[in-house]
Formats: C-alpha cells, sequence, structure tokens
C-alpha cells in the first residue's frame, strides 16, 4: 500500500492554478527525489472559471 505524504490543494482561476501546481509539483521533485509517486488532479471550484488542484505524494512501494 502506497502511504500519502504529502496533499497540496490550490483553488484558483484554471490557468494561474494549473501553473502553480505544475510548479509545486517539480519543487517538490526536486526537494523529495524519484522515491515517491506524483499524482495531480483538478476539479471543478464553487465559482465560474475556478478549479481545485492538487498534488498529491506518496511513497513509492517497494517489492521484497
Amino acid at each position: 500500500m502506497n502511504t500519502t505524504i504529502m496533499q497540496i490543494r490550490v483553488i484558483g482561476a484554471t490557468g494561474y492554478t494549473q501553473a502553480v501546481l505544475a510548479d509545486t509539483a517539480r519543487r517538490a521533485r526536486l526537494l523529495l527525489g524519484d522515491g515517491h509517486t506524483y499524482r495531480t488532479h483538478t476539479r471543478p471550484a464553487r465559482r465560474t472559471g475556478h478549479v481545485r488542484a492538487y498534488l498529491t505524494i506518496t511513497r513509492k512501494e517497494t517489492i521484497e
């Protein structure tokens, strides 16, 4: 089972939110390394033209 170590949520105008989340994912990968899985997903927000975007970082499962 993969363990979630961090989840980041960004809410805002679609283009800005996606740009911020992409940059955050890139920086997280530089800090935490490749031993993790980085997933993003987007959901509609209450406000028209806005989204809720999530970055979830989990430890990669190791098989012994």
